[in-house]
This record gives structure tokens, C-alpha cells and sequence, in this order.
């Protein structure tokens, strides 16, 4: 009991029990009257919004009907076709043309019938099993169809019902006349009943619910269950539905809306359930409680945090003392305890100083890496530029200017890339081309006992490399493999890449040697220089691999990574 009673005096308790009823009221004064306003707009907007649909539909099946007549229209003045029918021209073949056009340009359209008043008949189907006589107009269906020009779905030849959508066709008939208005003939088009079902797809009635089509003889035009079409009872039930208008029907909890269909005698029908409107005033409801839970939650958390204000920054400090070597600098609320916040002033202030120290000394090192790296890139044997005037002195001499200037080019080009504008880093695209240079030198020097290949995929010829890397080993190549050679030698340089890394390979079919022999001493410097700049770069996980053996050239393999692109 004493227990009880210190909980209730406790500050944090009745702070908390303040916001907790606080939240409950207050979330139940807003939710509920809420809850009820946006369920009625929910409830009137699916009504809208399924009335907005079914009239829509209404018209894309009457823009589709329409469309179709006016073909059949344009059809029944076509010249050819009139004067076939007048006995004019025994000819079908632009009749049939234009029949064929009109199947391609329409997939729903299954058949064009055209049928003489004296019985002749021009289609795209055969044995149709239509009745015909040598006047026409004797015969029932014929009248029909010159004086009911709305669609049905029983065309002259359709003696029964399927339950088959596939055997069903809407059928539109248009008489065709001459100049002076004398019948010659009916134009029957028949279309695929699944074209009702294609421009009614949008429509969506939820669970139970459904459109169908009626015309005003009380007859179904359409409905997704073919066996309605069948079925009297079925056909009695919807005509009753029919009968009631656009409307909320309670006994049966249906909102009904109907909808004329333009042009023809078809009614399109909606029924939607109204447990459907039912799942939707749940559906809202759990979003409604969800939200509920989510602002009581947030006002707790207020509330906590309210309360926290009075003990977290001193523990904030401590965990901070403990975690000193993370470096993180302590934050207090905008309003805290003096004692408090000047404490944790000084220790803030002690973590910014080993913050700056810290960076002096990353400075440092990265300065003193960079000097390393110019020390080693100095390194580099200038005996070549002697070879090289030399080379091109001796060609003066002999007067051979042409060569001459192209190996002065190649060299200023070459130290041009060398040089790189004082960058150390730079393309893989740059670094090919500058060892491409040198081996056009070298290749006048040592004419065709050296030859060479650059074959490096495009894709990756914008990552940036340390400058110098492939010159150094091209030499190594030249002065230790092919040289020494008798016969004449090829150097190739090729790359091969993942995701991640990129290895760039110099092969030579030199006179090779044993790799174990090889030293730190006998690679030269600069194989030396260039695996120790990979290292400084890259890390201790790349660099050079050198596979070789007597008589069978050597191949360097130089590793570094992917992910250094140009900027």
C-alpha cells in the first residue's frame, strides 16, 4: 500500500497519467465526428465514382457502334459495290478488298455479309446457311434488317443460343440503295461479342456485384455469365432490376444505376452490392484506428520525452565519458539545467580539440605519403632520353628527316604525357597512349625486331592510375626479354576487369627467365617504383604479379581497383 502511494506522488506518474488522459480525450473528441464525415464522402465518392464509370462505358461502346456504322455506310455508296449489285460488273475483287481491309483494320469485326435483293451473297465466310430467294424482299429477316438498323446479337444465320461467347455475334445491318433510293441489298457487319467485354473491363463492382445489357424488348444484350442469355428465370431478374430505375434498393441492399446506351435501344445496368460500400466503412475504420494509435503513441512520446528532459542529459553525459574514444560530442535539449549544460560545454570543447589534432596529424601523413610518392617517381632511369636523342642524332645524320621529325613528335608527346600538368594521377587512356609513344620510339630504334598490340576495352579507359605505371615495365620487357632475343619479338598490352578491380597485363614473348631468381634487386627500379605507388594508392592487397619462364617470354600483371574515375 505504501508502495501504491509513493508510485501516485511520484512526479513522472502523475505527469504521465495527466498526458495519457489528456491523449484519450482529446484523440476521441477529433476521431470519432471524423470517422463519420469521411465514411459519408467515401460512401459518395465510390457511388460517383461507379456512376462515372458505367457512363463512360456507356460511350466508348456507342462511339465503338457509331464507328461502325459509318464504315458500313461509307461500304454501301461504294461504286464497285453498287455496280455489282445493279448487274453491272461481275468483278468482286475491290469489293472483297475493301471487305478484307475492313477485318484488318477492326479485330472485333468476325464477318462482312453483304446480301442482294436478289439473293446474291458476297462475304468473307462461307457457308453461312442463310436463307435467300431471288427477291429478297419476300423474305422476313431481310425487311427486318432494312427497318431495324439498331445492333443485335441474333444475326439471320444464328438459329440458337450458345452458351459459348465465342458462337455469339452483335450484328448491324445497313441497307444499300441507289441513287433514286431503290433498295439493292443489305450490309450486315457482325462483331465479336467479347467487344462489350473489352469496353466494360474498367468497370469495377466489387464482390457480387456486376453490369449487364438490355435492350427494350427485354432482351440481354450482355452479361459476364453467358448462360443469363439462356436462362428465362435469370433474364426475369434482371429485367426486374431493370424496372426499378437508377436507385438504392433496400430489401435487396443494391444500388442500381442505369444508363442509356446512344443509337441504340441497349440500357446498361450497375448493380453494386452495398457490403462493398460496407468493407469500404471498415477499411476506413481500421485506418481510423491505426491513426488513433499512432497520435497516442506520438503523444506519449512527447510526454516522455517531456520527463526525460529532467534525467537524460546527465546520462547522456555519462555514456559519453564511457564512449570517448567515438569522438562524439554530447547534445542537450534547448533548455537544461546551467550545472548541466556547462559541464557538458568543457567536454564538448575537449572532444573538438582531439577532433582538429587528429586531422593535423591525417594532414601530415597525407603530405608526407605524397612526397614519397614524387621521391619514387623521380627515381625513374632517364638513360632512355639519351637513347632517344642519340637515336634521333644518328638519323640527322643520315639525313632521314622524315623519321626524324615523327620521333621527335612521338618523344614530345611522350613527356607531355609524362609531365601530365603536374597531376599524379591520371586516365588509363592517357597512360596507353603514353606508352604507346614509347614504343613508337623504341621501334625506331630497334626496327622490325620489335612489334607491339594495345588492346584495352574502351569501357574502362577512364579510371585514373598513377602516371608512369606501364612505361617502366614496357622497358623491362624490351631491355631483359626481347633484346636478348635472336629472333624478332611482340609485346602486348591487354586489361581484364571485374565490377570491382582491374588487371593490366604486358605480355612479351622475350627470352623470359626464372621467376625464382627473381629479387627485389634483379626487377630493376623501375618495376620497383611502380609496384610501391600501386601499393601507396591502392593498399598492401595490389600491385605487380610476374609470371615467366626460360624461352617462353614474361607476363606482369598489375592490379589495382575500379572505382577511381576521372573527375
Amino acid at each position: 500500500m505504501k508502495k501504491l502511494k509513493k508510485l501516485i506522488h511520484r512526479f513522472d506518474f502523475q505527469i504521465n497519467a495527466f498526458y495519457f488522459s489528456a491523449a484519450v480525450l482529446i484523440i476521441a473528441l477529433i476521431s470519432i465526428p471524423i470517422y463519420y464525415s469521411v465514411s459519408q464522402l467515401l460512401i459518395n465518392e465510390s457511388v460517383v465514382s461507379t456512376q462515372n464509370v458505367l457512363e463512360m462505358s456507356s460511350m466508348n461502346i456507342e462511339t465503338y457502334i457509331d464507328k461502325t456504322k459509318a464504315e458500313a455506310s461509307v461500304f454501301a455508296e461504294n461504286l464497285a459495290l453498287q455496280a455489282y449489285l445493279q448487274n453491272q460488273t461481275d468483278d468482286l475483287s475491290d469489293i472483297e478488298n475493301y471487305i478484307q481491309s475492313i477485318l484488318n483494320h477492326d479485330d472485333y469485326i468476325r464477318s462482312v455479309i453483304i446480301v442482294a435483293k436478289d439473293g446474291r451473297i458476297i462475304s468473307n465466310e462461307q457457308d453461312m446457311g442463310m436463307t435467300t430467294s431471288a427477291d429478297m424482299m419476300e423474305e422476313d429477316w431481310y425487311k427486318n434488317a432494312i427497318h431495324n438498323t439498331m445492333p443485335i446479337l441474333t444475326g439471320a444465320r444464328m438459329q440458337s443460343f450458345s452458351s459459348d461467347m465465342n458462337d455469339i455475334v452483335i450484328s448491324t445491318s445497313t441497307e444499300i440503295k441507289d441513287a433514286e433510293g431503290n433498295n439493292l441489298g443489305v450490309l450486315l457487319i457482325d462483331m465479336d461479342y467479347h467487344v462489350i467485354a473489352h469496353y466494360l473491363q474498367a468497370v469495377e463492382m466489387g464482390d457480387g456485384g456486376y453490369v449487364y445489357i438490355i435492350n427494350q424488348n427485354g432482351q440481354l444484350v450482355y452479361h459476364k455469365d453467358p448462360d443469363y442469355i439462356k436462362d428465362l428465370s435469370k433474364q426475369k431478374e434482371l429485367q426486374a432490376l431493370l424496372s426499378k430505375g437508377s436507385c438504392f434498393d433496400e430489401k435487396n441492399n443494391l444500388l442500381i444505376h442505369q444508363t442509356k446506351i446512344d443509337h441504340t435501344d441497349w440500357t446498361l445496368v450497375g448493380v453494386l452490392p452495398m457490403n462493398t460500400l460496407s468493407i469500404l466503412k471498415r477499411q476506413l475504420m481500421e485506418h481510423v484506428i491505426f491513426i488513433i494509435i499512432i497520435i497516442f503513441l506520438v503523444v506519449v512520446l512527447i510526454g516522455r520525452t517531456f520527463l526525460g528532459r529532467l534525467s537524460s542529459p546527465m546520462k547522456k553525459l555519462e555514456k559519453g565519458m564511457l564512449e570517448i574514444e567515438q569522438l562524439s560530442e554530447i547534445q542537450l535539449p534547448d533548455r537544461s539545467y546551467y550545472e548541466v549544460e556547462a559541464f557538458t560545454n568543457s567536454y564538448n570543447l575537449m572532444i573538438r580539440k582531439i577532433k582538429n589534432l587528429m586531422r593535423e596529424l591525417t594532414a601530415n601523413e597525407e603530405r608526407l605519403k605524397e612526397a614519397e610518392i614524387s621521391a619514387l617517381i623521380a627515381q625513374i632511369n632517364p638513360h632512355f632520353l639519351y637513347n632517344t636523342l642519340d637515336t634521333i642524332i644518328w638519323m640527322a645524320e643520315f639525313r632521314d628527316y622524315e623519321k626524324v621529325i615523327s620521333l621527335t613528335k612521338s618523344l614530345a608527346a611522350f613527356f607531355r604525357l609524362s609531365l601530365a600538368n603536374g597531376k599524379e594521377l591520371v586516365s588509363l587512356k592517357d597512360e596507353l597512349e603514353h606508352v604507346k609513344q614509347y614504343l613508337l620510339i623504341q621501334q625506331e630504334r630497334y626496327g622490325e625486331k620489335l612489334t607491339f598490340a594495345i588492346k584495352v576495352d574502351k569501357a574502362i579507359q577512364d579510371i585514373l592510375i598513377p602516371k608512369i605505371t606501364l612505361q617502366p615495365i614496357v622497358e623491362n620487357s624490351i631491355d631483359h626479354g626481347i633484346k636478348n632475343s635472336e629472333r624478332s619479338g611482340h609485346i602486348e598490352i591487354c586489361a581484364e576487369y571485374t565490377d570491382e578491380e582491374v588487371n593490366l597485363l604486358v605480355k612479351d614473348d622475350g627470352v623470359g627467365f626464372d621467376p625464382a631468381i627473381l629479387t627485389a634487386k634483379t626487377k630493376g627500379v623501375g618495376i620497383h617504383n611502380v609496384e610501391q605507388r600501386i601499393k601507396l594508392y591502392y593498399g598492401e592487397n595490389y600491385g605487380l604479379t610476374i609470371s615467366s619462364k626460360p624461352q617462353a617470354g614474361c607476363t606482369v600483371i598489375i592490379h589495382i581497383h575500379r572505382f577511381l574515375k576521372m573527375r
